[in-house]
């Protein structure tokens, strides 16, 4: 597998799945969140102060542990290159 160095240029993801692949489940996992963002914002009114801070730190800890899988596996340039494809599909 190519590494992709940490430099701030525009750089393709590398991934073991091909492109129709990757835009499919990129495709797959936006439909996910469209469908599903509306409901979460509906039920946020209804969590009293204590239930959003323990939600809040749910989440965080999910990211910490999705952050600490990105580097121990050695994947932070295709994060990184990830990260840049994001944003330019904004």
């Amino acid at each position: 597998m190519k590494v992709i160095p940490l430099i701030p240029e525009r750089v393709p993801v590398v991934s073991s799945h091909s492109i129709s692949e990757q835009q499919q489940l990129r495709q797959t996992a936006q439909a996910a969140h469209e469908h599903t963002q509306p409901l979460l914002l509906q039920n946020l009114e209804k969590l009293s102060k204590d239930e959003l801070i323990a939600g809040y730190r749910q989440e965080m800890s999910a990211k910490n542990k999705a952050y600490y899988f990105i580097l121990e596996s050695g994947l932070i340039n295709q994060f990184y290159a990830f990260c840049f494809q994001q944003s330019d599909n904004k």
